[in-house]
């Protein structure tokens, strides 16, 4: 009967890994997004550095003003080529704490292309843009999150993001911003070098 119970006990631990293992995700929240870290797909490089993949999802209030960006930004997309004052509906945040500038319509050989850059520092995007032919890419992005191959080095105080089909030894590196130490405490379990 123990012996039983045994391998029940260990096919259980096997079929289960998130048991078998401390925690998959890491999530970092943020004022205006959060960013969730999956554990489980950390390519180690060499001691102390390691890619991971992560996943960045808009807060509501801000995912909120986003699709109201791009929703507006499609509109302009039957305009002609030029630069437009956004309306004002779409200062959903109150005054603005960063500069407004207009709305601007481009267009490229194969699309039309709009951009706006967003007038709170809240906002971690810091512009709305559609190729007028992508608008539902887009509407992808800002709902279902961004994801990004991160790459972090805790012994030299370095981290870079690139596509998920490069190399890590492709980033590029530079000096540690949001997020650096929680992640490397929990991928390599030792306190990261802090640089000054």
């Amino acid at each position: 009967m123990k012996l039983l119970l045994s391998l029940i006990s260990v096919w259980l631990v096997a079929s289960c890994p998130s048991w078998a293992s401390d925690q998959r995700f890491l999530e970092l929240p943020s004022d205006s997004a959060s960013i969730t870290f999956d554990l489980d797909t950390v390519q180690i490089i060499s001691p102390g550095r390691f890619a991971i993949m992560s996943t960045t999802i808009d807060n509501p209030d801000v995912m909120k003003f986003e699709l109201k960006a791009l929703f507006t930004l499609r509109d302009y997309c039957k305009r002609p080529d030029g630069k437009y004052p956004p309306p004002q509906d779409l200062f959903q945040f109150g005054q603005p704490d960063l500069p407004v500038e207009q709305i601007e319509v481009k267009t490229h050989a194969h699309d039309k292309e709009v951009y706006w850059t967003y007038p709170y520092e809240r906002v971690v995007r810091r512009a709305g843009w559609l190729f007028c032919d992508s608008f539902g890419e887009r509407h992808n992005i800002i709902t279902n999150g961004e994801r990004n191959k991160n790459v972090y080095d805790c012994k030299r105080g370095l981290s870079g993001w690139l596509d998920e089909s490069q190399n890590a030894s492709e980033a590029f590196m530079m000096p540690v911003k949001r997020w650096y130490s929680g992640v490397c405490r929990a991928v390599t379990h030792e306190e990261p070098y802090q640089p000054e």
